[in-house]
């Protein structure tokens, strides 16, 4: 398996709270960005797909270890792998680090389901998805 993604961001005012803390869920809008922007990378354009095929993929479960806080202008590095592809499901594996550290602040797994927009039926992944995706498979150690 390849290094998992990263993407870097840094932490906006709108996103914390009075003491300057970065709200608990918004854990999960760092990980839903990074995962976008891990599938840029694969040059999959998921807006440009859902926008032609009718078929989209949708969150069916998400959720967030928190490990330590995260405060305001803090620079981060979101980072992405895929823990386990279905035939038309995509667990996704996420960490939150400080910037060029590998010191953990949230992981979480965000899964996601392809589905048919119209009647909301899950539908199989894509077979040239599926390989780009497959090449970002981790084992259970490397999550």
């Amino acid at each position: 398996m390849s290094q998992p993604f990263r993407w870097r961001m840094r932490v906006r005012y709108n996103e914390v709270d009075a003491q300057a803390l970065v709200y608990f869920a918004q854990h999960l809008t760092y990980y839903d960005n990074a995962i976008t922007e891990f599938l840029r990378s694969l040059s999959f354009d998921l807006f440009g797909y859902a926008r032609t095929s009718g078929l989209d993929f949708n969150v069916v479960h998400a959720e967030v270890d928190f490990a330590r806080p995260v405060r305001l202008d803090d620079v981060l590095d979101v980072a992405v792998g895929v823990a386990r592809l279905g035939t038309s499901s995509v667990t996704f594996a996420t960490t939150l680090h400080p910037a060029d550290s590998d010191d953990v602040l949230s992981r979480g797994s965000v899964v996601w389901v392809h589905a048919d927009q119209g009647t909301m039926c899950s539908t199989p992944i894509p077979d040239d998805l599926r390989r780009r995706l497959a090449r970002h498979l981790s084992t259970p150690a490397e999550q």
